[in-house]
């Protein structure tokens, strides 16, 4: 069950990576019930994660309360396709902090972690389902590639 969280500010925003300091309260952190056709759940996500070198969980935090996860893949070590790009597998914001504008600060963090990595491009996809975020990351200024890949519409911005 998720909790009340305080109102975000800008200045308490973080990205830390999940570790042992901070796994419970990742763990305790969900989306809403009609979002959960859309984003795997937290323990899958870390799962998944833990047996992939190329990529990294990362807990998005206001202050000291964890109010979301990502997971980012270094598609540049990809043995099958290699691409300089960071990829964004998965985001997530608990269902009590969304509309904070959490998931904002988080993808332009994601935008400049790629740039100070030198990355060309931020990729990412969605579910294509009703309630998907295609529209959150149009605004953001990704297109579409025309690529679905299982069932997901892929996306990519191109940094200059």
């Amino acid at each position: 069950m998720a909790t009340a969280h305080p109102a975000s500010t800008a200045a308490a925003f973080s990205v830390r990576p999940v570790d042992k300091h901070n796994l419970d309260a990742v763990l305790r952190l969900q989306v809403a019930a009609d979002q959960k056709h859309l984003v795997a759940p937290v323990e899958r996500s870390l799962a998944q994660v833990a047996y992939e070198p190329l990529g990294r969980a990362l807990a998005l935090f206001d202050g000291d309360t964890a109010v979301g996860m990502l997971l980012l893949y270094d598609a540049r070590g990809d043995q099958k396709k290699p691409a300089n790009q960071l990829y964004l597998w998965r985001l997530l914001v608990d269902a009590a902090c969304q509309r904070r504008g959490y998931g904002r600060q988080a993808m332009q963090w994601i935008i400049d972690e790629a740039r100070r990595q030198a990355y060309a491009e931020v990729g990412l996809s969605h579910v294509d389902a009703a309630g998907h975020a295609g529209g959150f990351y149009e605004r953001l200024g990704f297109a579409y590639t025309g690529e679905v890949d299982d069932g997901e519409r892929k996306m990519l911005l191109r940094l200059a």
